[in-house]
C-alpha cells in the first residue's frame, strides 16, 4: 500500500521577484569580523579555538583576493588568551640563511 501525497498548491501572491545576486560559495560566518581586520592586527580568541581560526581566515583570505598572505597563530598568548593574526609578510626566519664563501 503506497502513501498518499497531500500536494499542496503554492500562494502566488507569496512570490515575489529579488536582485539579490546567487552566490555559489556560502558566506563564512566569521566574514563580518574578517573585513574589519587589517594586516598586522590580532584576533584575540579563546584558548583552543586559534587553529580554527586560523583555517577560517586563510581560506576567507584566498577567496576574497589575498593569495599571499601569511597569517599566523598562538594557542596562548602572554593575557592569556589565544590570538590569530594577518601579518604584513612572512615571518623572518630564526635561522641565519647560509650564505656562499665568495
Amino acid at each position: 500500500m503506497t502513501k498518499k501525497q497531500n500536494h499542496t498548491e503554492i500562494d502566488l501572491s507569496s512570490i515575489s521577484i529579488s536582485n539579490d545576486r546567487y552566490r555559489s560559495v556560502p558566506v563564512s560566518k566569521y566574514h563580518d569580523l574578517f573585513t574589519k581586520l587589517k594586516p598586522g592586527q590580532r584576533l584575540v580568541c579563546n584558548v583552543g579555538d586559534a587553529p580554527k581560526l586560523k583555517c577560517a581566515l586563510d581560506k576567507w583570505l584566498k577567496n576574497n583576493g589575498h593569495k599571499d598572505a601569511k597569517t599566523a597563530a598562538r594557542m596562548r598568548c602572554d593575557d592569556g588568551k589565544g590570538g590569530v593574526w594577518w601579518l604584513e609578510k612572512a615571518p623572518a626566519s630564526v635561522w641565519r640563511p647560509l650564505q656562499k664563501a665568495a
